[in-house]
């Protein structure tokens, strides 16, 4: 469920959850299968697609389930019984088509490239990850702006930890100036709770 998606060139690009559902209850208990980050790609406008893949599978074993086979923010609902706080910060998904013609997919098991269209990928093991980001889980929008100025900007709110999460007042940009790698983050109160914001660029 929870699919977004990107063109570029003349291909579509679909991600989606592999996930039980949204409620814990009926779920049952952490399953391999379980993927924040599948990705399709359809190179006719959708007429046809390509088999699934899951983004997992470009990861090294050690960050695949660093933590857990469950996602650092979702073990609260899918995971109760682990408490690491090993993983990667971040909640949901967004998706962007680079200006050099990337793809960028960031999910609950990091940030991921492909410089092909979809066809393969890279982990970003490092970025945005329990040790290298040394904030709150971030709660993203489903999407990035590649702006000619800033890099790429990501939007989001505050999440808490993996096992208190909670919203609050703050908008959180992410930033990133090398295509995903490294990360930088600010944050704006702007005096009510945000979720999953969405954003555009209007004159620049």
């Amino acid at each position: 469920g929870w699919p977004i998606a990107s063109m570029v060139g003349d291909s579509l690009v679909v991600m989606h959850r592999r996930i039980p559902g949204h409620n814990p209850r009926g779920a049952g208990g952490p399953h391999e299968k379980m993927s924040y980050g599948v990705v399709l790609r359809s190179g006719d406008g959708g007429k046809s697609w390509t088999k699934p893949y899951d983004l997992r599978d470009c990861m090294k074993p050690a960050d695949r389930n660093r933590g857990g086979i469950v996602p650092l923010s979702h073990r609260f609902k899918f995971d109760k019984k682990n408490k690491s706080t090993e993983g990667y910060k971040i909640h949901l998904h967004a998706i962007v088509t680079t200006r050099d013609g990337g793809v960028v997919a960031i999910n609950n098991h990091g940030v991921f490239r492909s410089d092909d269209k979809g066809q393969n990928w890279t982990h970003f093991s490092k970025a945005l990850r329990d040790h290298t980001f040394p904030h709150q889980i971030v709660n993203i929008g489903p999407r990035v702006i590649d702006h000619p100025d800033h890099g790429l900007l990501v939007f989001g709110n505050w999440f808490g930890t993996a096992s208190a999460p909670k919203l609050n007042d703050e908008l959180v940009v992410l930033q990133s100036r090398d295509g995903g790698k490294h990360w930088n983050v600010n944050s704006h109160d702007v005096g009510f709770p945000q979720y999953e914001p969405a954003v555009f660029v209007h004159n620049n």
